[in-house]
């Protein structure tokens, strides 16, 4: 009987080791694929999309996730290859996949048989192909391996990554005109070894040195961020530079070193100055946080070479699980995979805290890290307002901090806004914050912001009316060693007054 109860609780503390998951949450499972997923991408309304890898399976390549295990091909079997020799009118090899602003579907098809690279855009309500635009081959040769996408919807441009070809290649969508940035150091593989589960991972028969890999960009399209598969560095450009048709040699000299990274397939970056990372070796997500330290959010020996982690719009990373180092192109012989294949969900608890600014605007004269600096401050600020958690305010305000414009009966000083946000929730248990607008100039960050909620608790004399309510505020804040010290506020107070019935025009 002992030994039974041992085993017992050796499995248990096996299955502990086994799922190690970081401060945030676990695991959920999405899809179960008989083939092997590429790239996953999720639309605003949470529908799910993903291309099905070119070192996995000839007959689809593009499908939307309808249950666990359901799928269908998408926009149409018509464009899938269905174990034909690819032409132009279908789907060839699409890896990368991403959704712009207005919730189009960007697909990178890296064109392996056709010998052709296109950058393919979908209306996924009305199912159809919006654009298919080829890249000329001087930018794009035949053989090479674009297979990561980034698109700044703000100024209507793309950015993609060339594995074979160590290079950035850039399109401004409105004339389709295109330029590859190649030669720099930094879009090499660095001379590291990959080691998964303690063996070393070749490819092409030789110990793996995969070059530049996951692209990402800023919210506000002006810095685009790289890597190396093989590598541990990750590397920021300044992407006005394309814009303005700047030279080679001023766009390598824009490029810094970010922060470190681990080996990874993919990456997402987020509007807090956030980048995160697949750990192929770790079997993790890892975020490089903007002081520079890097931390898993989550670590499971589910995470079998996972391939992307898409941020979600509702805070959730959608990532795709392919087992790719399983594959020939690896292994050198037989296809070691063992399905099903997996998209999981997983969502770190916070992170929906924080509002994600639609635009964000930023003085030239500052450096990226610095207004990274400053944003993070002035976000963590707003995830206050938005949750009313002590915490984010601790992170953001100073012990000197100062309301220059002070409303009647609330308290100088740090406690403040704790005293606002306290007596407004009793009113609106609800209360929302989005940030609208943010411009960071110097020392000052001002932002335009929207409060909504439902009026459930007496305000200002008035009774509750279950009404919702909705108001623009504006900010403008010091920031003095990365802590708020002097705040410049102004509320529309009389669209308040008017929704709650205290003031009748």
């Amino acid at each position: 009987m002992k030994t039974n109860q041992f085993i017992i609780l050796l499995i248990l503390c096996l299955s502990i080791i086994n799922q190690v998951v970081g401060q945030n949450g676990s695991l959920e499972i999405v899809a179960e694929l008989p083939i092997r997923p590429g790239d996953v991408a999720v639309s605003k309304s949470g529908r799910v999309f993903a291309t099905i890898h070119s070192l996995g399976s000839r007959n689809l390549q593009l499908i939307e996730i309808k249950s666990k295990k359901r799928f269908e091909p998408f926009p149409a079997k018509s464009l899938q290859k269905n174990e034909n020799p690819a032409n132009d009118q279908m789907l060839d090899s699409p890896l990368g996949l991403i959704f712009d602003k207005e919730d189009k579907l960007w697909v990178i098809d890296m064109g392996q048989e056709l010998g052709k690279t296109r950058l393919w855009c979908f209306d996924i309500d009305q199912r159809k192909v919006l654009r298919k635009i080829e890249l000329p081959e001087s930018v794009a040769p035949k053989g090479s391996f674009i297979q990561d996408v980034a698109i700044d919807h703000e100024h209507q441009w793309a950015y993609m990554a060339d594995i074979n070809n160590p290079g950035i290649i850039a399109m401004d969508l409105a004339t389709e005109n295109t330029r590859r940035l190649g030669g720099a150091k930094e879009l090499e593989a660095e001379d590291v070894d990959m080691v998964i589960d303690g063996e070393l991972v070749y490819f092409g028969g030789k110990p793996a040195r995969v070059a530049v890999d996951p692209i990402t960009i800023s919210p506000d399209g002006n810095t685009v961020f790289f890597g190396a598969m093989n590598g541990t560095n990750w590397y920021s450009l300044d992407a006005q530079l394309f814009r303005d048709g700047a030279s080679d040699e001023s766009i390598q000299s824009s490029i810094v070193r970010v922060g470190e990274k681990p080996i990874s397939d993919g990456a997402s970056s987020d509007g807090m100055g956030n980048h995160y990372f697949t750990n192929l070796t770790a079997h993790a997500i890892t975020r490089l946080n903007p002081d520079g330290t890097l931390e898993h959010i989550i670590q499971d020996d589910q995470l079998k070479w996972p391939d992307n982690a898409y941020l979600a719009p509702d805070g959730s990373f959608y990532i795709s699980v392919n087992q790719l180092n399983t594959t020939p192109a690896f292994t050198g012989g037989e296809d070691d995979g063992k399905p099903p294949y997996y998209i999981y969900r997983f969502k770190p608890q916070s992170h929906n805290d924080i509002p994600i600014p639609d635009r964000v605007s930023i003085d030239g004269g500052l450096s990226t890290k610095e207004a990274n600096k400053l944003k993070e401050t002035a976000l963590y600020f707003y995830a206050f307002w938005n949750t009313g958690k002590q915490e984010y305010l601790d992170r953001s305000i100073s012990e000197k901090f100062m309301d220059r414009t002070l409303p009647e009966g609330r308290p100088q000083g740090p406690g403040g806004p704790s005293f606002a946000s306290d007596a407004f929730r009793k009113a609106v248990p609800d209360l929302k914050c989005e940030v609208k607008d943010l411009l960071i100039t110097k020392d000052k960050v001002t932002i335009r912001m929207v409060f909504s909620g439902t009026h459930l608790g007496a305000f200002a004399g008035v009774a509750p009316s279950g009404k919702p309510i909705e108001f623009n505020a504006i900010d403008i804040l010091r920031i003095e060693d990365g802590k708020i010290v002097e705040n410049w506020h102004l509320e529309d107070n009389l669209s308040l007054f008017q929704q709650l019935g205290v003031v009748k025009l």
